[in-house]
């Protein structure tokens, strides 16, 4: 269920349907599922820096040939975060990725004057 996004409800309903008893409840549930994100993050950025070194080592004069490619949580142009990639052009393998939002919680909150120095230092801190 982790896997395909649908939580623990879908957990839940997926067992009743195979007549299976009760799996964990959700505090348990997303210690497993923050542990799972933690260790497949560690895992893919391990996957890409051999990646990255690999097509590096392999590339005359340290020339490489990338392509880059993004998507939006949401279609159209409302979406306030984002994914971006950048892929070895010849072998389609993912050499980076960020995911970026044109939201700061932080900055939205501030209640402060938004200008000056401290605001400012906020800003860059954020």
């Amino acid at each position: 269920m982790i896997c395909i996004y649908q939580g623990s409800e879908s957990l839940k309903n997926c067992c009743a349907v195979m007549n299976l008893s009760n799996p964990v409840e959700q505090t348990s549930y997303d210690v497993i599922n923050n542990k799972l994100s933690l260790v497949m993050k560690e895992v893919v950025e391990e996957i890409m820096k051999r990646a990255a070194v690999e097509e590096n080592s392999s590339s005359p004069g340290n020339l490489l040939m990338v392509s880059g490619d993004g998507t939006w949580k949401t279609r159209g142009h409302s979406s306030s975060i984002g994914v971006c990639t950048v892929i070895k052009a010849k072998t389609g393998k993912v050499l980076d990725r960020e995911v970026l939002s044109s939201f700061c919680k932080g900055c939205d909150s501030y209640k402060r004057v938004k200008f000056g120095i401290k605001y400012k230092k906020m800003e860059n801190n954020a």
